[in-house]
């Protein structure tokens, strides 16, 4: 399968519970405002986790927000069960922050209860001029070499909420795609 650049389709399925996971300070609250509410809000560090559900494009979800330091992240399993999708955010203007959304991702991608949810890689943060590119982002990460899921990766901003939409729409398509090879 490998992870792919984004494709932007308009499809709908009924509804499903999302996981909004990365390092700390990688824009996981500010993004899961934007888009449950779609506007910018000031945050603090999740110290747990913070749940929304809204509707978009027919479909229901529901996105936990995990808090990304170290020692809230021991606690994400808890909250794995029912999940259909990840979103797993990286700050791709943090250079120095890398080694450790590698890290978490590795946690993610190696966690038996998420093995073949699909994932969309959400590379924030494009709205700072020296942010990573989406490919430099797949080389950095290996994300071509990720077999065992459904993956795509998509360059946004939390700030202005640009790509925001593809990633939905991504996770939509993939979660249709996986309900029909079930069927």
């Amino acid at each position: 399968m490998g992870c792919t650049s984004s494709v932007s389709r308009k499809d709908s399925c009924a509804s499903f519970k999302i996981i909004l996971v990365g390092a700390d300070n990688a824009g996981k609250t500010t993004i899961l405002y934007r888009l449950a509410i779609d506007e910018l809000v000031s945050t603090t560090p999740t110290m747990g986790f913070n749940v929304e559900t809204f509707v978009y494009r027919g479909v229901t979800i529901t996105v936990w927000d995990m808090g990304g330091l170290p020692s809230i992240q021991k606690h994400w399993k808890d909250y794995y069960m029912d999940c259909q999708g990840i979103f797993f955010v990286v700050d791709s203007a943090a250079r120095d922050k890398l080694q450790e959304a590698d890290d978490v991702l590795n946690k993610i991608l190696n966690e038996k209860t998420l093995l073949g949810i699909p994932m969309v890689v959400i590379a924030n943060k494009n709205d700072i001029s020296d942010s990573m590119s989406e490919k430099d982002i797949m080389d950095y990460f290996g994300l071509e070499e990720i077999r065992d899921r459904l993956c795509t990766i998509q360059s946004a901003s939390s700030i202005t909420g640009e790509g925001l939409n593809n990633a939905l729409d991504n996770l939509i398509r993939f979660r249709k795609h996986i309900d029909r090879t079930i069927v």
